[in-house]
């Protein structure tokens, strides 16, 4: 039936190709010859599939592409809600220090520290995890310097997740809780954001800052870092006198006689004063300084010639490095001051033991002595 069905075919392709050349009436005749031959074409096929039908001839399998569902691929992570009441209620400042009148600077540092102190009461994963909410209240270069880690919130992924193809249930499961963390820190920083703000908008005459005020909008698109940079700015500033006060007082030595956070704080704070005052001191200063005032004290010789020499000098790991070497100082100091003590304490039971011993063999001395003038007495009286 497979050869009656080919030959079939052949047939009608042949009377195709001589229609092509032949003349009108040929063409015609050639024509009904073609279609005739596609007929008994069609036929043979037919007849061919009942044939392999009635014979149990096996047809050809369909081919089937298998997909693989689990279960972490159908659930919807459940992020935990966000309340603001919850939030607000653990500020360390509230309501922020209320500013009568136009700002100044020191009135504004210091309703800025309380921004700062309310915005690292919550925790927040993003930055490096450890310092709360402050990015979205400080410049991101004091940020950097402080955390070590630049402050970035991601946008939301929305309701699911994103697997990697191939991805195992172990791995999906892994993303999930990424997914369902940082969902819940997405919203606690907008909430946190908007709470912040309205802090500073209550604590501060609007007069001092409706420049912003967007007619339809209001303060919404405004975020509480514009509002503080739009303060100091234009009303809050520093002179110059203020500025070469700072300057001097970071050039300054630490005072060694006290703990070495005093310093690190000191140099902190100028370093927040410089960059209000729009002459900032850059992160890789503020180690050099304090690579510099350390090394000439002499202290600390062996770990300051290996931080020359270390790949990842930032303000962070130079202060944790320092203090390592300084603590290792205090530690030998002791050590070296009790060995001492126990020097002294050595030579004078030396010289105790010394003496006894010289009065002990001067006691034998003369008892010695003494039974030596006796026995001839004794002799000669027997005698």
């Amino acid at each position: 039936m497979a050869a009656t069905s080919a030959t079939a075919a052949a047939a009608a392709r042949a009377a195709r190709q001589n229609a092509r050349g032949a003349t009108a009436p040929a063409a015609a005749a050639t024509a009904a010859a073609a279609a005739a031959a596609t007929a008994a074409a069609t036929a043979a096929a037919a007849a061919a599939a009942t044939a392999n039908v009635q014979t149990g001839a096996p047809a050809t399998a369909p081919i089937v592409q298998q997909v693989h569902v689990s279960v972490m691929d159908t659930l919807i992570p459940q992020v935990p809600e966000v309340s603001a009441e919850d939030i607000q209620a653990r500020f360390k400042h509230e309501p922020l220090t209320k500013i009568e009148g136009e700002p100044d600077y020191v009135h504004m540092d210091d309703v800025r520290d309380e921004l700062y102190r309310n915005a690292m009461a919550i925790k927040s994963p993003f930055g490096g995890a450890q310092h709360g909410h402050l990015g979205s209240v400080m410049t991101d270069a004091l940020y950097q310097t402080e955390a070590g880690v630049p402050w970035f919130v991601p946008l939301t992924q929305g309701l699911y997740p994103t697997f990697s193809a191939g991805a195992t249930e172990t791995e999906k499961r892994n993303a999930t809780a990424i997914f369902i963390t940082d969902e819940k820190g997405i919203k606690t920083n907008e909430i946190m954001e908007d709470l912040l703000k309205n802090q500073l908008l209550e604590a501060v005459d609007p007069a001092y800052y409706m420049e912003l005020e967007h007619p339809i909008f209001k303060y919404d698109k405004v975020t509480v870092n514009q509002l503080i940079s739009h303060l100091f700015d234009n009303y809050a500033n520093i002179d110059d006198q203020l500025l070469e006060s700072n300057r001097e007082l970071y050039n300054e030595a630490p005072d060694l006689s006290q703990p070495i956070d005093v310093y690190f704080r000191k140099q902190e704070k100028c370093r927040k004063i410089a960059e209000d005052g729009k002459v900032p001191i850059s992160e890789a200063d503020m180690v050099l300084q304090l690579q510099l005032h350390l090394g000439k004290t002499g202290m600390v010789n062996t770990a300051y010639t290996k931080w020359k020499s270390a790949s990842n000098r930032t303000w962070t790991n130079a202060k944790a490095w320092f203090r390592k070497a300084l603590r290792e100082k205090e530690d030998i100091n002791k050590l070296t001051t009790g060995e001492a003590g126990l020097t002294a304490n050595s030579v004078v039971k030396t010289k105790a033991a010394e003496q006894v011993r010289e009065e002990i063999q001067d006691q034998l001395n003369r008892i010695q002595g003494t039974v030596v003038n006796i026995r001839p007495l004794k002799c000669r009286a027997s005698c």
